[in-house]
């Protein structure tokens, strides 16, 4: 009998390690479910993350394409732009020679006339000097009045492109701005 309860204590003590090892066992799978559970956690909130990720993504794609549209737009109007002022910039090139010109046959006119007065102020009447002087003063009242129309026609386009020139600069700086700001949410974003 001794043999049997030695037999019987041996099974009880390889139970009890065998009950430990289970004990430790479940320990282990509880811990592991615990794991599980936090990494399906994560998993859940990265594909949320993703998700979202995907729609910043989309809409940045979307803000770049609007950026080309307006970029291109801006290189348009600048062109147009380039092209109005040029051709400003030879109507006002005209209109300065044309007065150098004016100014060169009044000049010219003026000392033709004062030659003439004076010849005629040897062989003349004074009545005829009259009358020749009053025509010259008409001669050159006229010749001032299309000198000051041209120097008005040429204020007038310098003005214009001046005005031209301001009406635009709000437009491009809007747009400058929305572009500025549009990049600078793009590189928030990102």
């Amino acid at each position: 009998m001794q043999d049997r309860i030695a037999v019987l204590e041996r099974d009880v003590a390889t139970i009890k390690s065998e009950l430990e090892v289970i004990r430790r066992e479940c320990a282990d799978a509880a811990d592991l479910t615990a794991r599980t559970s936090r990494m399906e956690l994560d998993i859940a909130i990265l594909k949320g993350d993703v998700a979202q990720l995907q729609k910043d993504v989309t809409q940045l794609q979307k803000d770049v394409a609007q950026l080309k549209i307006d970029v291109a737009e801006l290189k348009i109007d600048v062109a147009i732009l380039k092209e109005d002022v040029a051709l400003l910039k030879i109507a006002v090139a005209t209109l300065q020679s044309d007065l150098t010109k004016l100014k060169e046959e009044f000049g010219l006119f003026r000392s033709e006339m004062t030659r003439m007065n004076t010849e005629l102020s040897h062989c003349a009447k004074k009545e005829d000097l009259k009358e020749l002087k009053a025509e010259m003063k008409a001669m050159e009242s006229n010749l001032k009045g299309w000198m000051l129309v041209i120097a008005i026609a040429l204020l007038s386009a310098q003005l214009a492109m001046f005005s031209y020139m301001r009406s635009i600069g709000p437009a491009i700086h809007a747009s400058a701005d929305q572009l500025d700001s549009t990049l600078s949410a793009s590189r928030v974003a990102k």
